[in-house]
């Protein structure tokens, strides 16, 4: 189903997503688990256009990154620093259909920016959602 598939799965607490990244390597993914903020970012510089699919935690810890990196962003990014990692994602070249934000927040202010954003939104605490949305967007 995923056989050659890379996906990065960025998420401050990996085993509460342990389940998704069975899914995706019992599907033949191959995923890369960055547990951090600036680990995230690294992976995102470092290898442009090497993941099929981009997914983030939107609340994520931000030790160590500058602040000046939110500074001219609106509050909700310091609420939800997953917003800035999907627009660091945009800009090392992964379309829309390659960057999937997810949280168990469920809000239209949320949903809004992400689509403001040009990345995709799904709940996390509905895993059946998350899995569709996830396979939709490797399938293509």
């Amino acid at each position: 189903m995923f056989v050659g598939k890379r996906v990065l799965l960025v998420d401050d607490q990996p085993p509460a997503v342990a389940w998704l990244r069975e899914y995706l390597e019992s599907g033949g993914a191959e995923v890369v688990m960055e547990p951090s903020f600036s680990a995230a970012l690294d992976a995102l510089n470092q290898r442009r256009n090497h993941f099929d699919l981009v997914t983030i935690d939107l609340m994520m810890p931000t030790t160590g990154v500058p602040d000046s990196m939110f500074a001219a962003r609106p509050p909700l990014y310091t609420q939800f620093p997953g917003l800035l990692l999907a627009i660091a994602a945009r800009n090392s070249g992964y379309g829309s259909n390659k960057v999937l934000l997810y949280s168990v927040q469920d809000t239209d202010e949320i949903e809004t920016e992400a689509a403001r954003v040009g990345v995709g939104y799904c709940v996390k605490g509905r895993p059946r959602d998350l899995k569709e949305r996830i396979r939709s967007l490797l399938d293509r």
